[in-house]
């Protein structure tokens, strides 16, 4: 049984039937200086040994080098973490429940640490099932049939492809416009001070770009002033109905959406209300999926054989998906 001793203070202590490493270094420094035989260093403890002294502290001090090496690597393995214990926790999502036990934070832990391995469809399948247990169900990315682009072709309103070299404008839109299909004239002002906003005949804007569903592209048949003085005037044909105070955009504007890289996490119908589960699906999908990727968490119904359709009156927001899945 080990015990505290001159070469085994707190810090060096180990439950180990080998010497301290101080003990170790201590004697391979006294091997080196003669190990006291006649006619070599006097290594004694005694009447204050000058010699002991200097190697007693060259020892330790090395050794507790050593022993601060060793508990520094032991900070990456998740078997024996422990001060780092809390930063891994954060960095790798892994948040302990009141009352666990330092080792049940390290086996979370290196659960956690083990998922992000195969970032296949299969291995995203299987790090959902191991993280969230029974809670996961199915994995269902968008089929290649079913993707929607929106614009639907590259190039498509409101879609504005130009060089880099265009030289921006923001403006902002005063008139309302209410009748479509045919050529318009609205006025127009500065969007924000120090912001280039004036437009010419000619050029091709982007009305409302702030808002997807009223976005469009148009061309200007005119544009002016009134004798070099406010209001500023503008017309185009436009296909869609705005109102006023919404952006008009001269810029690239490359903005092309689609379903393509989408997909469902299904999880049971408690799992998806269970704020905990849905934490933890969340982190493992933003950690699996790639930039393009984007994902929705859905509730199967009653039975798990399959989730949806939403209903007026019986959907949950955030839980049930638009149509029908079968898991």
């Amino acid at each position: 049984m080990p015990r505290f001793s001159l070469f085994s203070p707190l810090g060096h202590f180990r439950f180990s039937r080998l010497p301290p490493v101080g003990k170790r270094l201590f004697d391979a420094g006294a091997a080196s200086l003669g190990g006291g035989r006649p006619g070599t260093y006097k290594i004694e403890r005694a009447n204050n040994g000058r010699t002991f002294a200097w190697l007693y502290a060259w020892s330790m001090v090395l050794g507790s080098v050593a022993v601060l090496q060793e508990r520094a690597g032991e900070q990456w393995d998740p078997e024996r973490v422990t001060d780092l214990l809390e930063l891994q926790e954060r960095e790798r999502g892994s948040i302990p429940k009141a009352g666990w036990t330092i080792g049940q934070r390290r086996a979370q832990l290196a659960r956690m640490r083990k998922l992000i391995q195969d970032v296949s469809a299969n291995g995203l399948r299987t790090a959902l099932a191991e993280l969230l247990g029974a809670d996961f169900l199915a994995y269902v990315p968008t089929a290649k049939g079913s993707a929607v682009n929106w614009p639907a072709a590259l190039g498509d309103s409101p879609m504005l492809l130009a060089l880099p070299s265009l030289p921006r404008r923001v403006a902002t839109l005063t008139s309302s416009i209410a009748s479509v299909g045919s050529p318009v004239t609205v006025n127009y002002q500065e969007r924000a001070a120090g912001v280039e906003w004036q437009l010419q005949k000619g050029d091709t804007v982007v009305i409302e770009a702030e808002n997807p569903a009223r976005a469009e592209r148009v061309t200007l048949t005119a544009a002016g002033d009134s004798d070099g003085a406010a209001p500023y005037f503008l017309s185009f044909t436009p296909t869609k109905p705005h109102a006023a105070g919404v952006s008009i955009l001269r810029a690239p504007f490359p903005m092309w959406a689609g379903t393509k890289r989408h997909s469902l996490v299904i999880l049971s119908a408690e799992g998806a209300l269970d704020p905990e589960v849905r934490r933890l699906a969340q982190w493992l999908m933003e950690r699996y999926a790639r930039a393009t990727s984007t994902w929705d968490i859905a509730g199967a119904n009653e039975g798990g054989a399959d989730a949806g359709p939403w209903t007026v009156g019986g959907g949950q927001l955030g839980v049930t998906p638009i149509g029908q899945v079968v898991i």
